[in-house]
């Protein structure tokens, strides 16, 4: 199933006019990957699978949309309290996506998730090199000003 979801997004990014369908496709992908147990015909509560192992199984050929399903799939596990899981895919995003406006956000809950995780020596490690990240000698703080994006600068100097 989530290989015709892939193939809509793909179908509808050529569509002259563009469509609802791809926004609708990234929800419902990102929810399905987050799925612990797609089978249900075992005793086993999570797949061996799940997690960023699954993500990176359907979806890694680098298509731009890939990123957009990532980021929702790291939100939906963060909803879902699946703090570990959350923080892996907080983390694959944040090395695969080098110019999000809202990466200090998404920093942010990446070092909740690693926090309620236990992962405590890990957050603050990240914490520990945001200036690196987003700071103002960073590639990401660059792209966001040759994108004219000043009120992503004034988030991440907060």
């Amino acid at each position: 199933m989530i290989h015709d979801f892939i193939a809509h997004v793909g179908y509808a990014d050529k569509v002259e006019n563009g469509s609802a369908l791809p926004a609708e496709a990234i929800d419902f992908m990102a929810a399905a990957l987050a799925e612990e147990d797609w089978d249900l015909s075992d005793d086993v509560a999570i797949d061996p699978d799940f997690g960023m192992e699954r993500f990176d199984k359907y979806l890694h050929t680098g298509a731009a949309f890939e990123t957009e399903v990532l980021r929702k799939f790291a939100d939906t596990l963060m909803e879902q309290t699946r703090y570990e899981y959350a923080a892996q895919a907080y983390e694959a995003y944040i090395e695969r996506e080098d110019c999000a406006e809202d990466m200090p956000d998404v920093i942010r809950v990446y070092v909740a998730a690693l926090n309620y995780s236990g992962k405590l020596d890990k957050a603050a490690q990240v914490q520990g090199s945001i200036d690196k990240r987003i700071g103002v000698d960073s590639e990401w703080y660059a792209c966001q000003e040759r994108n004219g994006n000043l009120e992503a600068i004034a988030n991440a100097n907060q």
